[in-house]
């Protein structure tokens, strides 16, 4: 449902890039909808402005450098999240073993579909 103050018709738009190679595995995405988009079958709700990106970066066959960032708003409630993740994985035998940093801000409440890490 739309506010009472909100034009009932509205509109979305979703751009996804992927890449794959040797060393590197990325994507990134962003998507944004007008306060008055509505379609149930969406994974966006109206007024919403989501973008992010996945990576993961071969150092050698046993070490990975892994990032990932996130931003999520919603401007029907100003809400806002952001976020990012950097870590390096290794592997020794059977065993995986990561360690890194995530750090996370954030505004009001996010409605439903917020982005997450």
């Amino acid at each position: 449902m739309c506010p009472t103050d909100v034009d009932p018709e509205g509109s979305a738009a979703r751009i996804e890039w992927r890449h794959e190679s040797s060393r590197l595995v990325a994507r990134v995405f962003g998507a944004i909808t007008d306060p008055g988009f509505s379609n149930p079958s969406s994974t966006l709700t109206p007024g919403r402005t989501e973008a992010g990106g996945r990576a993961r970066l071969k150092l050698t066959d046993t070490v990975h450098l892994n990032a990932e960032v996130i931003h999520s708003e919603d401007r029907l409630t100003d809400g806002k999240r952001d976020g990012g993740l950097l870590s390096v994985e290794t592997k020794w035998r059977p065993l995986v073993f990561e360690v890194g940093l995530r750090r996370a801000t954030g505004t009001a409440a996010l409605g439903a579909g917020a982005g997450s890490l």
